[in-house]
């Protein structure tokens, strides 16, 4: 588990409690948990009505080379999700604490 957060807490970078080393070949992923209480569907959007989930990590290299690849992101669901069509290929994923605050 690489972090989690309130929603409702200011949107900043927060330094991760352990330090982690990602090497050539490792899959980072991110899920979002939300509770819903509204009699009503809740929509991913941008409003202060809809829900909205981003993971940002800042990170850096070592050396003075910079990556090729400096973006990543997919398409998620249905596409690639943590069984996805696809089977996601996930290892290691947090059990059910990692998406309770």
């Amino acid at each position: 588990l690489i972090g989690k957060k309130n929603p409702q807490l200011p949107q900043m970078f927060y330094p991760i409690e352990n330090k982690m080393t990602l090497t050539q070949g490792d899959t980072v992923a991110a899920r979002c948990t939300m509770v819903n209480n509204r009699d009503r569907i809740t929509y991913i959007g941008t409003t202060n009505e809809d829900e909205m989930c981003n993971f940002y990590i800042m990170y850096w290299v070592q050396g003075k080379k910079p990556m090729q690849q400096n973006t990543c992101f997919t398409r998620g669901p249905p596409t690639w999700s943590w069984g996805g069509w696809f089977g996601g290929g996930l290892k290691n994923i947090p059990d059910q604490e990692a998406s309770t605050l």
